[in-house]
């Protein structure tokens, strides 16, 4: 089996708009930094991937990216 992690700071520039606000708000300032981090296993040509990252969620275009990443 094979193994593999990574770890990559995704936090956004300064002036960035906020999520989850009701009125449109951008980014002053970097209270703690944003993360995504992944564990891959590979066994018999076989690849899985767990990846988390300090977001409300994933857009559609990234969900496609990371499932050709796994094939």
């Amino acid at each position: 089996m094979k193994a593999g992690v990574a770890c990559t700071d995704i936090t956004p520039p300064l002036g960035t708009p906020l999520a989850g606000s009701c009125t449109l708000r951008a980014s002053v300032r970097v209270l703690d930094r944003l993360f995504a981090k992944a564990l891959v296993l590979e066994q018999d040509g076989r690849r899985v991937a767990m990846v988390t990252a300090d977001l409300i969620g994933f857009d559609e275009l990234m969900i496609a990216r990371l499932r050709r990443f796994c094939q």
